[in-house]
């Protein structure tokens, strides 16, 4: 990959594959709001949202430059589709202080799809999921608390039939010279003509984790 600005050369015996590369796709933005109400002695409800902005990492764009591209019918441009939209993401937990040093509570997790279910691809499989999380906080010393959570993810099964991705564009468009006015081109432009991930998915997913937080 080239780091801009330098005159690229090829190493010497390699320029019968001495292609240079830049990579170029943003981060997504997360916003998040959250509120806790104090219900009663000890008991407390909490929710949270977070919105990901995961369209501004719908494309990688791919520039390549070489002295080999056109004998090796590598393109100069190539755009990798991935079919992202924004990710909801809503919390909810209600936990409870037993007796001074413990705390017990439960989470519900739902969080929307980040590709529609025509935009499964082989990179990014994913559904409309729930989460149940038991909660658990031990206070060691004055300071020191231990936290324990599990937690179980299950995905919405999907059924992928009719693919935004359709791989025989590409050879398509090379048979037509890779002619712009023509469909299969444009789709190789913009990034869908690439493997296709058609089929039945589910998942389900099981989350442990572990937290220790010094409070002052």
């Amino acid at each position: 990959m080239n780091g801009g600005g330098s005159v690229l050369t090829c190493p010497n015996g390699q320029s019968d594959r001495c292609v240079f590369g830049d990579l170029a796709y943003r981060l997504p933005d997360v916003w998040i709001a959250g509120a806790t109400w104090r219900l009663g002695p000890g008991l407390e409800l909490s929710a949270m949202v977070r919105w990901l902005w995961l369209h501004v990492h719908d494309r990688i764009d791919v520039r390549l430059t070489g002295p080999t591209l056109d004998d090796h019918g590598i393109p100069q441009h190539i755009v990798l589709y991935r079919g992202f939209q924004d990710v909801w993401d809503t919390r909810v937990r209600v936990s409870y202080w037993w007796r001074e040093r413990i705390r017990v509570g439960a989470m519900l997790r739902l969080e929307t799809s980040a590709v529609d279910g025509n935009a499964v691809n082989p990179g990014a499989v994913d559904g409309f999921k729930i989460e149940p999380v038991g909660l658990i906080e031990f206070r060691l010393l004055k300071q020191l608390w231990i936290g324990g959570g599990y937690g179980i993810t299950f995905m919405r099964p999907i059924d992928v039939t009719n693919s935004v991705f359709k791989p025989e564009l590409a050879s398509r468009c090379a048979n037509m010279n890779g002619n712009l006015a023509d469909l299969s081109c444009e789709a190789r432009a913009a990034g869908s003509a690439r493997p296709t991930a058609a089929g039945h998915y589910t998942a389900q997913t099981q989350d442990f984790g572990v937290t220790m937080t010094l409070k002052f």
